[in-house]
């Protein structure tokens, strides 16, 4: 047999809660507009604490006082906190210029990065940045210098060593005659170097700055002349 319970919702949640609540608007705060301030919303046949003020029956707002909501636990909105990200991104880039050593256009004969990320000699990124002038496009009058590095590291013995230890038996590795994998390891660093520029990774160097200055003077008076 079925155990049945009727609830009388109005009378059972009447009784949970006194008569009157007197709520304190706190500073920089509104009352939620969702619930009107009582913290509950009521969800088909059900009361649910309000998901906007989270049942505090208000919002706290952002301390510039615009109104909008404050974000997770800052004080400021979403979008006061999303410019102070920038300004703080912008201030870390002024100090990192400031430190940098600075070279012309001109004394710089290293590697580029383009728009896409792809690594381009002076020409291409001299190119680049015409069009991109031409076009009307706001363009920086300096770009970070670039380093590279080869990421392809092999090392023959410790690639045996580890296949023993993984799936060897027990000090399988001391038991070899490992006499050949120097020259093993000749003929891999040989091959590494044959790759030339195709082994290498760029990245920026932040050490060091190209000005722009004069090649856009170039563009300028290229733009004059035609």
């Amino acid at each position: 047999m079925e155990d049945k319970k009727e609830i009388k919702w109005r009378d059972e949640l009447i009784n949970l809660f006194p008569d009157v609540t007197t709520r304190i608007l706190k500073e920089n705060s509104k009352w939620c507009d969702k619930c009107n301030g009582v913290g509950l919303v009521k969800n088909g046949y059900f009361i649910e604490t309000c998901d906007k003020c989270h049942g505090k029956g208000y919002i706290e707002l952002c301390d510039n006082g615009d109104g909008n909501n404050r974000f997770n636990h800052y004080t400021i909105c979403r979008d006061c906190k999303e410019k102070e990200w920038k300004e703080t991104l912008l201030t870390k880039e002024q100090e990192r210029f400031e430190k940098a050593k600075k070279i012309k256009f001109s004394e710089y004969d290293g590697k580029f990065f383009s728009d896409s990320d792809i690594i381009i000699d002076a020409d291409d990124f001299t190119e680049e940045l015409y069009l991109k002038y031409c076009d009307g496009e706001d363009i920086k009058n300096y770009v970070y210098a670039t380093i590279s590095y080869n990421n392809i590291d092999i090392d023959i013995y410790e690639i045996v060593c580890n296949c023993c230890e993984d799936d060897g038996y027990e000090d399988q590795y001391s038991f070899l005659d490992t006499k050949g994998l120097q020259e093993i390891q000749n003929k891999i660093d040989e091959w590494i170097e044959q790759q030339g520029e195709c082994a290498l990774i760029y990245q920026e160097d932040y050490s060091t700055v190209i000005l722009l200055d004069e090649l856009i003077e170039t563009f300028k008076e290229e733009m004059g002349n035609e």
